[in-house]
């Protein structure tokens, strides 16, 4: 009889076991950030939507114009399953006023399409350099 309930408790802490990881799996799975997916994360109207909007918002900083500073701001953002614009990082060590307009650049934009894997919606990780060049 003691074999008996041995075998029976570990088979339902198995079950029990399974059932903890498969859900601590969703959960992760819910909230996995891509950095590739089928149908990658778009701004509205594309592209060169995407271009147009950002020349007519950036900002050069006045003092870099004037000392003639230019540079690259390289940020990475999650494009969320719902197409809004989460965790901005810059990355390198850009020209800090840059990367602080580039920043805040990208924090006015729209919302996007967002990504699509197996014909649902993902995050994913988006990479957009912004360069910051004088005429």
């Amino acid at each position: 009889m003691i074999s008996r309930i041995t075998h029976r408790n570990l088979f339902f802490a198995f079950i029990l076991a399974s059932s903890f990881l498969y859900t601590n799996e969703a959960k992760a799975q819910k909230n996995q950030v891509l950095t590739f997916a089928e149908q990658m994360p778009e701004f509205p109207g594309g592209q060169e939507a995407m271009y147009t909007f950002i020349s007519k918002n950036i900002r050069y900083p006045e003092t870099l114009r004037q000392q003639g500073i230019e540079g690259k701001v390289v940020l990475t953002f999650v494009v969320t399953k719902k197409g809004k614009i989460k965790k901005i990082e810059v990355h390198g060590k850009p020209e800090p006023l840059l990367a602080k307009e580039a920043v805040r650049m990208i924090k006015k934009m729209p919302n996007w399409t967002p990504g699509k894997q197996n014909k649902k919606t993902v995050n994913v990780k988006f990479t957009l350099p912004i360069r910051f060049k004088l005429n």
